[in-house]
């Protein structure tokens, strides 16, 4: 049935839900996601609002049940009222599908934690198309300045409806990369299930088949608004919450009650006796049944004149039992609303909840203290997110201006053209992070990359240009009073005409002290010396594209990596690699990679990155001061 009221919003959530096997599938192939180690930051605590709340709890359950972690899912209110963990006890993970404003309560108090991870589905790169969208893409950027680890899930923010059918699945497999990312930091990652897209994919589509064939054994289609009791056991509540917010959302109705088993016949029951209603017992492979029988006994209990039963048992464990079990709801959603003709773009109090639901933290606002601007934020102060009075208010004796370099160029097929440059953000991030008084200038999204000019895309700046790119950014600098800048590249190609970049070009810059990083040869040596202690070949890490700066990148910006395009490249030694680059790079490495990315891994990336970081800021440390204008660059390798 597809005509009547509200049929462009039922069609909306049948095509969103048709699009979700292919992004399941998708979401398998992303790499997976970094994780602090919470046995050195203290405990993890995890939250979210709505359907998110549903994510934060079966996230908390997963690590502890799977890693045994001190995982513990704490409400947005109770942080948002300061009352959450005290200042250094340990790492936050926000789940927010759309980041919407009251959400952001969660991320008050931003000095506390060790580290924080926003899950979410906004990304800046989505194409915004009105004022909400942009609003929030401009928070979430606000976010990631500060320092928050933004993990990108695939789907969308799905503001339509009320009720969301795909976000809500998808969520789901980024907790479960997640969770990996913190079994890889323990080295326990076999500890932890992975994401089977196929599987979750078929899950979905078998889903309508199975709500038909309850139908026809004589279920009701109708009992999603007369009245749902959920029974699970063994813990698999906390893992199927998002359930009863679905019901809530999509019907509009109360939330269905979650009893644990043993605990339904203390009140639980008896409320429900008196009343039409339907049973739902739920049950994973690894959430023991207990009584044994225990489902059997329930069954028998109900009055079958006012009690309906719907039994859903998976064989999955606990962690993946979920994508069987949000599918089957999301199929009798949608059955149920055909049926009814129901309209999920309307629903009671539509608008009226503003005040409470578009009621936000200050991000953006540089008088609110516990969430500075970009300006002011703990990951360093960036110009681009900056005012001039703010600039104009800053001790220049005491600051920095960080120059990060970076570069357009080919990066085989499964790294974008702006990898050096997103490396050289996240480095430039870092080093603010540790320097006092550090200002992150934009970084230069150009570099010398003539050796790539035989793949399409790259773009290349004659050395003799980027020295007087830079020349006039240092004197810029000067203009203002800065006293001193650091300058250091992501992107092997620019070493080489900083090294030539002789004292005389900067004279403009004076009285300005420029420090530029000599430490290159040493940052590439260290990160192949990580990668042999690892057990990745010296020719997989590679020179250009390899397990390295694949890592690097799928610590920083998973999203970008194109896991399914992953091939071996040139296989070089660590000493002759550098002597591939050359203007005819192409006809000596068709696939413009050397190494081999199929190794690569996130959690090792953070490492390359923190590495890298350590490196910088003890450069930027051993310069002495007044030695003005310095401009030694060693030896020349690539990434």
């Amino acid at each position: 049935m597809t005509s009547g009221t509200g049929a462009p919003a039922r069609e909306l959530l049948r095509e969103r839900r048709a699009r979700l096997p292919g992004l399941l599938r998708e979401a398998a192939t992303e790499p997976v996601l970094p994780g602090v180690d919470p046995r050195a930051r203290g405990p993890l605590w995890t939250t979210g609002i709505g359907s998110s709340a549903g994510h934060a709890r079966y996230l908390a359950e997963v690590l502890s049940r799977s890693l045994g972690l001190p995982a513990r899912f704490v409400s947005t209110g109770r942080l948002a009222a300061g009352l959450g963990p005290e200042a250094g006890s340990g790492s936050l993970v926000v789940f927010s599908q759309g980041l919407s404003k009251n959400a952001r309560f969660a991320l008050t108090g931003f000095e506390r934690w060790a580290e924080v991870f926003l899950v979410t589905a906004v990304t800046p790169d989505r194409g915004e198309s009105t004022e909400r969208d942009a609003e929030r893409a401009a928070a979430l950027e606000a976010y990631r300045q500060a320092g928050v680890r933004v993990v990108p899930f695939l789907g969308e923010p799905e503001f339509e409806t009320l009720v969301r059918l795909a976000g809500p699945t998808l969520a789901y497999a980024a907790a479960l990369r997640l969770a990996k990312g913190f079994g890889e930091r323990l080295g326990r990652a076999e500890a932890v299930p992975g994401f089977d897209g196929e599987r979750a994919a078929r899950a979905v589509e078998r889903a309508p088949r199975h709500v038909e064939e309850w139908l026809d054994a004589g279920g009701d289609l109708r009992a999603l608004e007369r009245g749902l009791v959920m029974v699970t056991s063994g813990g698999y509540g906390e893992a199927v919450q998002n359930l009863r917010t679905k019901v809530l959302e999509g019907v509009g109705c109360a939330a269905p009650a979650l009893w644990d088993l043993l605990e339904f016949s203390h009140g639980g029951f008896q409320e429900f006796f008196d009343r039409e209603a339907t049973l739902v017992a739920l049950s994973c492979a690894d959430a023991a049944e207990r009584p044994a029988g225990g489902f059997d006994s329930l069954a028998s209990m109900r009055d079958p004149d006012r009690h309906g039963w719907l039994r859903l048992d998976s064989s999955e464990p606990l962690a993946t039992a979920v994508f069987e079990h949000e599918a089957f709801f999301d199929a009798w959603l949608l059955a149920w609303l055909e049926d009814r003709e129901k309209d999920p773009a309307s629903w009671p109090g539509q608008g009226r909840d503003a005040p409470l639901y578009d009621r936000a933290p200050e991000v953006a606002n540089a008088s609110s203290s516990s969430w500075p601007s970009g300006a002011q934020a703990s990951g360093g102060a960036a110009l681009e997110a900056s005012t001039w009075p703010e600039i104009e208010g800053r001790d220049l004796a005491a600051s920095v201006a960080v120059v990060p370099l970076g570069s357009t160029e080919q990066h085989g097929g499964h790294l974008p053209f702006g990898t050096d440059t997103a490396i050289a953000e996240a480095l430039a991030a870092g080093f603010c992070a540790r320097v006092p008084g550090a200002l992150r200038l934009p970084t230069l999204a150009l570099g010398c990359a003539d050796e790539h000019l035989g793949f399409a895309g790259t773009l290349s700046l004659r050395p003799s240009t980027l020295e007087a790119v830079i020349e006039d950014v240092l004197a810029s600098l000067r203009v203002r009073g800065f006293e001193r800048a650091f300058v250091f590249s992501a992107h092997g190609g620019n070493v080489e005409a900083l090294a030539r970049m002789a004292p005389a070009r900067m004279a403009a810059a004076e009285p300005l002290e420029a420090i530029f990083f000599e430490g290159w040869a040493e940052v590439v040596d260290a990160c192949h010396d990580l990668a042999v202690a690892e057990g990745i070949a010296p020719e997989a890490a590679g020179h250009h594209a390899g397990e390295i700066e694949t890592s690097i990148l799928a610590s920083i910006a998973p999203g970008l990596v194109r896991g399914d395009r992953f091939e071996a490249g040139h296989a070089a030694s660590r000493s002759e690699g550098a002597s591939l680059f050359t203007p005819g790079f192409r006809d000596s490495v068709p696939s413009g990679v050397v190494g081999d990315p199929r190794g690569a891994s996130a959690v090792r990336g953070a490492r390359y990155l923190e590495l890298w970081i350590d490196r910088l800021v003890a450069g930027y440390r051993a310069a002495k001061p007044g030695e003005k204008n310095r401009h030694h660059a060693k030896g020349m390798k690539k990434l």
